[in-house]
């Protein structure tokens, strides 16, 4: 089997030398590693997918990697969560934010300095989870296979979200959605006691006398198309 996965591996594409590299670390092959790692880094065409995967290979490896580097390559959402990979790949099965925040996932899943951006990407796995679910079955197990072995341990009731909200409003939150309105200015304090993030959005209203173009989230042009004088 060793013999066969290694046939070839110097002329390989990065996505075989990846796939072959991934199985023969899982089997412990006695092989140099890094020298086939090095073969991918010189690669000019490397994706934003597969540059995560070299990182991780290197962690399994025991090779040293960046955890700055890595974290540099992340993306916001909206809802300040974290993603990787690029967003004009989002139609492609293999290759494309959510398999690659997976793999971001991992490598932070396994280095002491990374556990604390873990709830970010987990947000934005729910992000991207739709009332019907993620996009396919393919897409769905690979979800659950990255994050169920880490809350598999955890007491199904810690795993539900639940809001403490005290000062204007003292209650105990454990159906969503909840919605709450008070004319008391003092402060409110919020605690999450669940494993699972809750959105939570305070706003009040007021006439605003100097308005301001504000492009900070969105930028809204407009044109005129066809126009003729």
């Amino acid at each position: 089997m060793i013999d066969n996965l290694t046939l070839g591996m110097s002329v390989a594409s990065n996505d075989d030398l990846i796939r072959k590299l991934y199985t023969l670390k899982m089997i412990d092959a006695n092989i140099l590693f890094e020298q086939f790692i090095s073969q991918l880094e010189q690669s000019p065409d490397l994706t934003a997918f597969q540059q995560l995967q070299i990182t991780e290979l290197k962690q399994l490896c025991e090779l040293p990697y960046s955890l700055a580097e890595l974290m540099g390559k992340h993306s916001k959402t909206l809802f300040g969560n974290y993603f990787w990979g690029n967003e004009t790949n989002d139609r492609m099965v293999y290759d494309n934010p959510i398999t690659s925040s997976l793999c971001a996932y991992r490598i932070l899943e396994r280095d002491s300095a990374g556990k604390q951006y873990l709830p970010h990407i987990v947000g934005y796995l729910l992000e991207a989870r739709t009332n019907t679910g993620w996009r396919n079955t393919y897409e769905t197990s690979k979800i659950l296979e990255t994050l169920l072995p880490s809350w598999a341990g955890i007491p199904a009731e810690r795993r539900k979200p639940s809001l403490q909200l005290s000062g204007p409003l003292n209650v105990t939150v454990k159906e969503f959605p909840y919605t709450a309105t008070t004319s008391d200015t003092s402060l409110l304090r919020v605690e999450n006691q669940g494993k699972m993030p809750v959105y939570f959005t305070a706003y009040t209203r007021y006439f605003e006398s100097n308005p301001k173009a504000v492009d900070s989230v969105f930028e809204v042009s407009t044109s005129l198309a066809g126009w003729r004088m």
